[in-house]
């Protein structure tokens, strides 16, 4: 596992170091992170936030532009 993949379950959706690793995940990362999330309780906000980075990565691809 990687340290991206870490911060993102480990650590609060409002966390500098969370957004920080968001950015920087892949989408598999982000996708492993949500699955293991979704076992966990009160991780709501760090699902949300997961699933809304891969939405905008993936209407950035439809545009043809990167973010």
């Amino acid at each position: 596992m990687s340290k991206t993949y870490n911060w993102l379950i480990n650590c609060p959706a409002h966390d500098v170091n969370f957004k920080w690793n968001l950015k920087r995940a892949t989408e598999d990362e982000i996708k492993r992170a949500i699955e293991h999330l979704k076992t966990l309780p009160m991780t709501k906000t760090q699902i949300a936030a997961c699933e809304r980075e891969l939405r905008k990565r993936e209407r950035a691809k439809k545009a043809g532009g990167k973010q």
